[in-house]
Formats: structure tokens, sequence, C-alpha cells
């Protein structure tokens, strides 16, 4: 019996082969281009807003200790801005790249300097490109952890292309914090 061997179908202009072509390959990369060119400012925008959230926790979270060790140890703790971790720059405009939390009396209420030995009880650094200024030069907690005068923070960051919101941060008689919301034009250079 014979039978007709199969043989491949002739060629057609209308006869595609598995895969895709080099124009389509083209295509879908500009499309993934073009979106990502219209995701990209989103995403600085977020990034430099968490920015300024990090400075801003690490602000709170640095005066929270600091409160918390004045009230354990029953006497004054300071914080304040340093420029080299090993004193207090004593600039209220420029926090500087570091805070100090400090002893600043001893257990019988005698002051005691930033230079002494075992006066420094943490040093933290700051999130880099960001300016955080303030009304004061230093903070002042109380063995109570009250403060005597109203403190207010504002962080900017120095990057920023467009500006974006910012964090002020006020810290009240009691030693808590209050957190206010302000468009970065109005207070950041």
């Amino acid at each position: 019996m014979n039978t007709p061997t199969s043989q491949p179908p002739a060629y057609t202009p209308f006869h595609r082969e598995n895969g895709v072509s080099l124009l389509e390959l083209l295509v879908v990369l500009v499309i993934i281009a073009m979106s990502s060119s219209l995701a990209l400012p989103a995403l600085n925008n977020t990034l430099e807003r968490n920015r300024v959230d990090a400075a801003k926790k690490t602000l709170v979270s640095t005066l929270a200790l600091a409160r918390n060790e004045a009230l354990k140890r029953g006497h004054a703790v300071r914080v304040c801005a340093s420029q080299d971790s090993s004193a207090c720059s004593g600039n209220a405009a420029d926090w500087g790249a570091n805070l100090l939390v400090v002893a600043s009396t001893d257990e019988d209420g005698k002051n005691i300097k930033a230079t002494d030995p075992g006066a420094i009880l943490l040093t933290t650094p700051l999130p880099t490109n960001i300016t955080v200024s303030s009304n004061l030069a230093n903070i002042d907690f109380r063995s109570d952890g009250s403060i005597n005068q109203l403190a207010r923070f504002t962080f900017c960051n120095t990057e920023a292309q467009t500006a974006v919101s910012t964090n002020t941060i006020a810290v009240n008689y009691a030693g808590r914090f209050l957190y206010e919301s302000l468009d970065a034009s109005q207070v950041c250079p």
C-alpha cells in the first residue's frame, strides 16, 4: 500500500514562525522606557520625603532617649548638635551632622561639660543632605522630663530638586513631641 509521504507546507507570506520579531521587541522596549521615565520623578520625590522622615525619626528617638535618661537618672540631660561628635556646636541654625546626648549635671546637681569623661551618653549621626534647624542651640531635659523653653525643629532636604512637604517637630514644656506638616517652599531655602 502506497501512502503519501507528508511534505512540509509550502512557504506562504502569511505563514509565521513562533517567536517575536525584532520590531515587536523594540516597540515593547520603547513602551517600557517611556513608562519608566514617567515614574522616575514620582519615585525621586518619594525618596526625598523618606530622607526627611529618616532625619525626623532620628531626632525624635534621640530626644525621647534623652528625656528617658533624665527621668531615669534624676538629673538634667542635654541634647545638642555637634559637628565633630565630641562637643556641642552651639548653633541653632544648623544642627549639624550629629546629635549628642550629654549628661549636663551629675548626681549632686553640679554642672558638667560635654568634654568631661562619661558625659556623652550617645552620639547619633543624622542622614546626609538634610538640614535641621531649630530655635534653640540645645535642649535641656530636667529630672522630671520637662524642658524650660519650647523647641521647634525644621527639616529640609538640601538635594531636593523640587519643593517637597517637610515636617516641623515642636517639643512642648512637658517634653512631648508635636508634628506639623509644612510646604517646604515656605521654610526651606
